[in-house]
């Protein structure tokens, strides 16, 4: 039987730690776009641009940008991404930036 170094095995460990820390580093598109949906349909600022009507549609427009219809209004709102380069790994830190409501 051949014998394993000490050095190959902390390789090895470490190889597997980096893999492990890589792959939760980020969530998958999907989680992080219920994340961005939930951040809207809760956020304040998005209700008093709508004049309280209820939420009827979230369209994606383009790179970060939304745009949400309630009622007579509409409003376009930016994903801002808030995350600093260093921050430890999780999901992406972002926040809203709501524009001027447009109603009918």
């Amino acid at each position: 039987m051949r014998s394993v170094s000490p050095f190959r095995i902390t390789a090895c460990a470490g190889l597997v730690l980096a893999t492990a820390t890589a792959a939760v580093a980020a969530l998958p598109p999907y989680h992080q776009r219920t994340r961005e949906i939930a951040a809207i349909v809760e956020s304040r600022e998005v209700q008093e641009a709508l004049r309280e009507s209820p939420i009827e549609s979230i369209v994606w427009t383009g790179q970060e940008r939304v745009q949400v219809k309630g009622g007579f209004c509409s409003v376009e709102v930016q994903i801002v991404d808030t995350g600093k380069r260093g921050d430890p790994p999780g999901p992406r830190k972002f926040k809203l930036k709501v524009r001027k409501a447009v109603c009918q």
